[in-house]
């Protein structure tokens, strides 16, 4: 069996030479690939449409497809695409059997963003939310990316935030990352376009519940009111976080709902559904 992961460079490649030699391929759909169309040096009213179109065509070549997803999936199956099964992508070991530990909310209030620094993030919608929050609320946004120098200008120079309020961790260590998650109060995701938003399971192992703009990445991971929030834009986020972080009895119960609902994202049990997948396929 071939397992591709990319529609585009060497994914044809791969699953023609499997076709010439008899071989079943497998193809996960990991993004929503037209949502970075802006990296294509022409129009997007151009390259969004030949990107689903080829993305598609690309899809119906294979034997079955893996959404990490159910929003993914009903997604594809909108598209006449029935053969496709939703396993999510799992924890990395340091995130996998951990504790569920009690926080204690308490000023200066620490919220966290995980991810990559670029545009399809929408991580400047944060800064948004923060200068309709008080001062007691800091933000900390741990990654990398060719994005960084714009964010910074936006928080700093255009919004007026302070440093101390809006803080950069470029490239940490997986402990530096680790001890954020752990120290954060609450977990932000701004991100409307991806497929599972993974930083929102880790978020979820260390205790720490998500507040999140509603997206295709995080209808499966976050239950409204019982692990997290889903909202609807930055003033519905700002209200959401002052409203969890002044209700202990909430806070708590979505703590534990949170660690719980991440147990959901073991590797051990995924990497079985995937063998009993493949086994599927090959049958």
């Amino acid at each position: 069996m071939v397992h591709v992961h990319h529609p585009f460079l060497l994914g044809p490649q791969a699953v023609a030479a499997a076709k010439e030699k008899g071989i079943k391929t497998v193809f996960t759909y990991h993004t929503m690939y037209e949502a970075y169309a802006h990296y294509v040096p022409l129009p997007q009213i151009i390259t969004q449409p030949l990107i689903t179109k080829k993305v598609i065509r690309f899809c119906k070549e294979v034997d079955q497809i893996i959404a990490p997803s159910s929003t993914i999936a009903h997604h594809l199956k909108a598209q006449g695409i029935s053969y496709v099964t939703s396993i999510a992508s799992g924890l990395k070991e340091q995130f996998v059997n951990r504790s569920f530990e009690r926080k204690t909310v308490k000023k200066p209030y620490q919220l966290l963003y995980v991810g990559r620094f670029v545009s399809e993030k929408n991580i400047m919608a944060l800064f948004d939310v923060m200068a309709q929050l008080p001062e007691a609320y800091e933000l900390t946004l741990v990654g990398y990316g060719n994005y960084l120098d714009l964010l910074q200008e936006r928080a700093y120079d255009i919004l007026g935030l302070s440093r101390e309020r809006v803080r950069f961790i470029v490239q940490p260590t997986q402990q530096t990352l680790l001890d954020r998650y752990r120290s954060a109060h609450l977990f932000l995701f701004p991100s409307r376009t991806d497929t599972q938003g993974l930083v929102i399971a880790e978020a979820m192992a260390c205790s720490t519940p998500v507040i999140a703009f509603d997206g295709p990445g995080q209808r499966d991971s976050i239950i409204d009111g019982k692990n997290g929030f889903i909202v609807a834009n930055q003033r519905e986020m700002a209200q959401q976080i002052q409203s969890v972080l002044s209700d202990p009895y909430l806070y708590e119960l979505l703590q534990k709902n949170a660690w719980q609902s991440a147990q959901a994202f073991d590797p051990t049990h995924l990497v079985q559904q995937l063998i009993m997948l493949y086994r599927s396929v090959l049958s």
